[in-house]
């Protein structure tokens, strides 16, 4: 099943490819619990993962990371969920080669503010490009370093 963890290259990783569509999100949503709730259950679980918000910001970031790949992407659009330095790695990959950037703030605006909400939430957050186009990450919790 799509976001439940396994052993990837002896990290606790999943990963899961996404329509691009308006449902994206709250798939995206589903595969981060389960996820967690995988990490949960084979007591690997960190004690930042343990505080309890911690669940809420996680959709957020997933969810605005998956939103932006869907709406200024190119499909395929992919979500891929690791532990990090006691934290948690989010990476959203599309096929665009256009990299995000925070626009400036504009209260007249009804959109762009998902990446400020994932800056606010997160630890650290970047991109970083491939050849079949970037994923944008974002690091929530934990300390610096890990294996990624």
């Amino acid at each position: 099943m799509p976001g439940v963890p396994e052993r990837v290259e002896g990290e606790m990783a999943a990963s899961v490819a996404l329509v691009a569509n308006d449902e994206a999100a709250c798939r995206a949503r589903v595969c981060l619990r389960a996820f967690l709730d995988g990490v949960r259950s084979r007591s690997e679980l960190t004690e930042w993962l343990a505080t309890p918000y911690v669940v809420g910001d996680a959709e957020v970031v997933v969810s605005e990371l998956v939103t932006n790949a869907v709406e200024h992407g190119r499909s395929p659009v992919h979500m891929r969920l690791g532990l990090e330095g006691g934290g948690l790695r989010i990476e959203v990959a599309d096929a665009s080669a256009v990299v995000p950037h925070l626009p400036p703030p504009d209260l007249q605006r009804e959109t762009g503010r998902g990446l400020r909400l994932v800056a606010a939430l997160s630890r650290t957050w970047g991109t970083t490009s491939t050849d079949e186009g970037k994923f944008v990450w974002a690091i929530m919790g934990g300390t610096a370093g890990g294996s990624w």
